[in-house]
C-alpha cells in the first residue's frame, strides 16, 4: 500500500472514531474533558506520523511526561510554592521516571500503564543517548517495542505502529484519570496556641521551675528570654 493510501485510510479511521466519540460525549457516556484530551492527542499523533523515529520517541515521551505532571497536580493541594518545590526543574518529581512512579502511587495510572510508560521511557533514553542512526527496528529499540502492550497496525505495520498504539492508549488512560481526579481539601489550619495561652503556659513553667529550685535552669532562661523579646517579663512568683 503506497503512502497516500495509508494516509487516506488513517484519516478515514480517525474521522470515524472522532464521530463515534463525539456521539458518546453527547449521550453523556464520556466527559467533555476526556473527549477534548482525545482530540488533542489525535492532533499530536498526526504530527508524530510525519517525524523520524528518533523525533517520535522523544516527542511522545515529552508529551506523556507533561500529562503525568497534570495528573499528579490534579491530586495534590493547590499550593503553588510546594508544587514547584516538588515538580519544578531539578526537583524530586521533575524526572519522567519519578513522575511515572508517583502517578502509580497516587492511583492516577494502572500497573499496566506504569509498565508501558517505563518501557517508553527506556526507548526515549536509547534514542536520546546515541548519535548513531537508529530506528524502532534497530536492535536496541525493537525488543522494547515488542514488549509494549499496544497492537500492531494492520495498515502501517512494523513496531513503530505498536509504539504509536501504546502511546495513544496511555494518553487516553491518563486523560480518563484526570477527568475523575479529586483534588484534596486545602491543608487544615495549624491549631497553635494563641498568645495569651502561650504566656500562661510559660508563667506556669517558670513558677514550677522556681518551686523546685531550678532558678538558673537553662530552660527557664530560654523561656524568660522569649517573653522578654515579646516585651514582657515573668513576675517574681517566689
Amino acid at each position: 500500500m503506497d503512502a497516500k493510501k495509508v494516509r487516506d485510510a488513517l484519516q478515514g479511521l480517525h474521522d470515524g472514531l472522532m464521530g463515534h466519540l463525539a456521539a458518546r460525549a453527547d449521550a453523556g457516556e464520556m466527559s467533555a474533558e476526556v473527549l477534548q484530551a482525545i482530540k488533542e492527542h489525535s492532533d499530536f499523533l498526526d504530527i508524530l506520523r510525519k517525524e523520524s523515529d528518533r523525533a517520535c520517541a522523544l516527542m511522545a515521551a515529552a508529551y506523556l511526561d507533561e500529562r503525568l505532571q497534570q495528573a499528579i497536580q490534579a491530586r495534590l493541594c493547590a499550593e503553588p510554592k510546594a508544587l514547584e518545590a516538588l515538580l519544578g526543574n531539578a526537583r524530586p518529581l521533575s524526572s519522567f521516571s519519578a513522575r511515572i512512579d508517583m502517578a502509580l502511587l497516587l492511583g492516577a495510572i494502572s500497573r499496566e500503564a506504569h509498565r508501558d510508560l517505563h518501557l517508553l521511557r527506556g526507548l526515549r533514553n536509547e534514542f536520546a543517548h546515541t548519535s548513531a542512526q537508529m530506528t524502532f527496528e534497530s536492535p536496541r529499540a525493537r525488543p522494547r517495542c515488542l514488549e509494549l502492550s499496544g497492537e500492531t497496525s494492520i495498515i502501517e505495520g512494523g513496531v513503530r505502529s505498536k509504539f504509536m498504539s501504546t502511546m495513544g492508549s496511555l494518553s487516553v488512560h491518563i486523560a480518563e484519570g484526570l477527568a475523575t481526579a479529586a483534588r484534596p481539601a486545602q491543608p487544615p489550619p495549624y491549631d497553635s496556641e494563641n498568645e495569651s495561652e502561650r504566656r500562661d503556659r510559660h508563667r506556669f513553667t517558670d513558677a514550677l521551675l522556681q518551686g523546685v529550685g531550678w532558678v538558673d535552669n537553662p530552660i527557664r532562661r530560654h523561656l524568660s528570654t522569649r517573653d522578654e523579646e515579646d516585651g514582657e517579663q515573668f513576675p517574681d512568683t517566689r
